[in-house]
């Protein structure tokens, strides 16, 4: 099983706290990133990276992470065969909206869909892809809910 290569250093079974990067702070948009730990050649290796917008899951998985990057890549020429991203209407200026199913509507200007996008390729610098490409950690939803849960890292809501 995949998931036993992740040290048992909490009762999570991950070794390290999850390395949140704000993407978004208007939309509370952020990239989760999950390391394993070899602590004898004092190496890490990327695991995993969720993407959560509003405290909802937007992606688990790096292809999905991927897609998600190249439809706001695409700003102007997005489609109705997008996965995440509808070209929309917003305060009289175009915009890509968020396809979740969040309460609260997200709305994406095209000078922050490229921050997103710039700041996304930035957090990767320096790190290896091979080990998430070749063997990623499986998120589920209660491995999700219970590492944010413990970590503290889900954000409370104002009001």
């Amino acid at each position: 099983m995949k998931d036993e290569m992740i040290t048992l250093m909490d009762d999570l079974g991950l070794n390290s706290k999850p390395v949140v990067i704000e993407l978004d702070p208007k939309n509370n948009m952020s990239i989760y990133k999950f390391y394993e730990e070899n602590h004898e050649i004092k190496k890490k290796y990327l695991r995993g990276i969720i993407i959560i917008v509003h405290n909802f899951v937007l992606t688990t998985k790096f292809n999905e992470l991927v897609h998600f990057m190249e439809e706001l890549n695409l700003f102007d020429y997005g489609n109705e065969q997008n996965q995440y991203l509808s070209i929309a209407d917003y305060k009289n200026t175009k915009n890509l909206k968020l396809k979740y199913k969040g309460k609260t509507p997200v709305y994406f200007s095209k000078s922050s869909a490229k921050a997103i996008y710039k700041i996304f390729h930035l957090s990767l610098l320096g790190n290896s892809l091979n080990t998430i490409l070749e063997n990623e950690f499986d998120f589920t939803p209660f491995v999700i809910s219970k590492i944010l849960l413990t970590h503290k890292l889900l954000k409370k809501k104002k009001g």
